[in-house]
């Protein structure tokens, strides 16, 4: 018995009765790969592949963030502009934490940390570089570890879970 939205790949193929399975080239991958298959007059979706942190793509203001979370720390910092307390609200601001180098005759590229937010923050009067963070991952406790070291001028907030 077929189920309505969403089914997995697999969910789908098990589903799809033996003499249709040979309908597009004898391949039914064929079928899904726009990621819907009509099937008797129902339309059928593959379910989103998880992410790996369990993270929901979020949209404010036709901005795609990558968590709930992030999402919503920018809907609070855009009523802090408002109120007046920060100002130069900026999103996804790369910094360089480790330079470019040769080595052994190969060039290195630099490694960039960026953060999610930057702004200016009126009541302290410093500069805030800012991340919403559902897990700290090793890779990014290494870049903030980097940040820090080199921007000791900015202020840095973790926003958690």
């Amino acid at each position: 018995m077929l189920k309505y939205l969403p089914m997995s790949r697999e969910e789908i193929i098990e589903a799809i009765p033996e003499e249709l399975k040979n309908t597009v080239n004898g391949n039914v991958s064929a079928l899904l790969i726009a990621g819907t298959l009509t099937l008797k007059n129902r339309k059928l979706s593959i379910a989103k592949k998880k992410s790996k942190y369990n993270n929901l793509i979020t949209e404010v203001d036709g901005i795609k963030f990558d968590s709930k979370l992030e999402a919503n720390r920018y809907t609070e910092l855009k009523l802090l502009v408002k109120a007046g307390e920060i100002t130069n609200l900026e999103r996804q601001v790369p910094f360089v934490v480790s330079d470019a180098i040769d080595w052994n005759g190969k060039k290195l590229r630099e490694i960039k940390y960026i953060c999610d937010f930057k702004y200016h923050d009126n009541t302290g009067n410093k500069e805030v570089v800012e991340d919403a963070k559902g897990i700290l991952t090793n890779l990014y406790k290494l870049k903030k570890s980097l940040f820090l070291h080199r921007y000791p001028e900015y202020w840095f907030r973790e926003v958690k879970k």
